[in-house]
């Protein structure tokens, strides 16, 4: 959050306008066993989808990540209100986003692994 003096030194929250991406992430599968009920392709590769919310103007080091096993997070003001605030914020999905009925967690836990590396091309260093 920043903050930012007044005249009569009283301190007011400033907002900022937020950009809305679409992010695509995508990794190999290597499991030995087949996943059939998330969304993995016929040769090995999962595709996950989220929306990034970032402050116009205002580069950071930091990425708050929102993910659930079997929903999507983006449409909670949380997210939205974090980057009008002054934050990055990916709402990530997992491959079973809105079909928990065969999740199996430990793939989900996987999934997070190409944050790590959109962090990196997005210049982010720390995420939360």
């Amino acid at each position: 959050m920043t903050h930012a003096r007044t005249s009569d030194d009283r301190t007011r929250l400033v907002e900022y306008a937020v950009q809305t991406e679409w992010v695509h992430l995508q990794l190999n599968e290597t499991n030995a066993y087949k996943d059939v009920y998330g969304f993995v392709g016929t040769l090995g590769t999962v595709n996950l989808e989220g929306i990034r919310y970032t402050p116009v103007g205002r580069p950071s080091k930091t990425l708050l990540v929102f993910m659930h096993p079997a929903t999507t997070l983006q449409l909670l003001p949380m997210p939205r209100e974090l980057a009008r605030q002054d934050a990055h914020v990916l709402c990530a999905g997992s491959r079973y986003q809105r079909n928990d009925s065969a999740l199996i967690m430990e793939s989900v836990v996987l999934d997070l692994g190409p944050i790590s590396a959109m962090r990196v091309r997005s210049g982010t260093t720390k995420r939360s």
